[in-house]
């Protein structure tokens, strides 16, 4: 799933931190998954996109910035396939 369709990319907190640090919400949220360890593999199709993709290494967000994002509400289903889900 992109992002959670892009919900990510929209949040205020996410684009507040991407504002100050120059950066796009999209290289925030990649840089926070992987400050937490996670592998994350990106997909694009442009090569303008997977080339900044890769900035996401060399952003190092603080604890703040880390705890800000971590508080955000993030249980929210974003996809109910009919027949895969459960209710």
């Amino acid at each position: 799933m992109t992002l959670a369709y892009s919900k990510a990319l929209q949040d205020g907190v996410i684009n507040n931190i991407a504002r100050n640090r120059n950066a796009t919400a999209a290289l925030v949220v990649l840089a926070w998954t992987l400050q937490l360890g996670y592998a994350v593999i990106p997909s694009s199709t442009k090569r303008e996109n997977l080339a900044s993709n890769l900035l996401a290494q060399q952003l190092k967000l603080t604890a703040e910035e880390m705890a800000q994002i971590a508080k955000l509400e993030c249980n929210g289903r974003m996809v109910n396939p009919e027949g895969l889900a459960p209710n």
